[in-house]
């Protein structure tokens, strides 16, 4: 849960999560953090991060979509596509996939396979757990796109097996193996990539979800955990952006993302929440109500 706090309170680094919770008493977080996440004692930056290393991210994957989002008589578009998150010459692990290039250097990098249920004529999209691109136990050589989306499709098939699906992809998915392995599951195909590409990459890259910064590599899964981590985050933002009109409301007011993130931010330091509703209001109608009290 801090983990999930430092994301979507859009921290942009966990020690300045860990000084603002834990070293600076004056401040409201350690109360906010209680009544609003259920964190009762917050970790330190580094126990954070050995204790999320050693966590995999498989452990984080449950959702449910809504039935509004449907099309074709019923079937939910799930969009496909991965993406680079991180790339080194010389910081990696042993999750890192590799790149030997011929004048003798390695270069290290992370990956994932997003997903994402789109609707064309929704801005809104539903994130759903990624897959990640890494290195497999006992295996020596590396992970692929292709194999990750074999995993995916299965996955997703099993937590969600009466969702009637039509599966969007691009060229590199269209393989006689691959689409027998949609068809054995029941999905349908089609052939398209930008909704993921833009909105489930870019948006979190660009709108302060610190998609690609390095919180911290780790020994086995923490840069992994870390990147799988902004997409609950960024899901339980747009279900509230589609569904809550109070959402809406303080967006309408702050203008945009960043500058709503940035007043989430300043009344959860500044002041004692109460819940979350209430600090919504005080944002959307520009008051601070008497149930937020003051941190002096």
């Amino acid at each position: 849960m801090s983990g999930l706090a430092v994301f979507l309170l859009k921290y942009p680094s966990l020690l300045q999560f860990d000084e603002e919770a834990r070293v600076e008493p004056g401040l409201a977080v350690v109360g906010n953090l209680r009544r609003l996440y259920g964190i009762r004692r917050v970790p330190s930056d580094t126990a954070m991060r050995e204790r999320l290393d050693r966590i995999d991210p498989v452990a984080l994957q449950r959702g449910k979509a809504l039935e509004r989002f449907t099309v074709l008589d019923g079937h939910y578009v799930l969009a496909i596509d991965g993406t680079g998150y991180f790339s080194s010459k010389k910081v990696h692990c042993e999750r890192c996939c590799q790149t030997q290039h011929r004048n003798g250097s390695v270069t290290y990098r992370h990956q994932m396979l997003g997903a994402a249920l789109v609707h064309p004529e929704e801005k809104a999209l539903f994130a759903l757990a990624p897959e990640m691109i890494r290195r497999q136990d006992g295996v020596s050589r590396n992970d692929c796109e292709r194999n990750a989306a074999k995993r995916l499709v299965a996955d997703f098939r099993r937590e969600h097996p009466p969702l009637r699906t039509i599966i969007v992809q691009d060229g590199l998915y269209s393989t006689a193996p691959h689409l027998a392995l949609l068809r054995a599951l029941d999905l349908r195909v089609g052939r398209s990539r930008w909704r993921v590409e833009n909105e489930v990459y870019n948006t979190p890259g660009n709108h302060g979800y610190k998609f690609e910064h390095n919180f911290g590599h780790g020994r086995q899964h923490l840069s992994d955990l870390f990147a799988t981590l902004t997409m609950p985050t960024f899901l339980i933002d747009q279900i509230q952006a589609w569904c809550g009109a109070l959402f809406k409301a303080m967006h309408r007011r702050a203008g945009s993302n960043r500058a709503l993130w940035a007043r989430l931010r300043s009344k959860f330091l500044e002041f004692h929440i109460a819940d979350r509703e209430t600090c919504y209001r005080a944002i959307a109608y520009g008051h601070d109500p008497p149930e937020l009290a003051s941190k002096v």
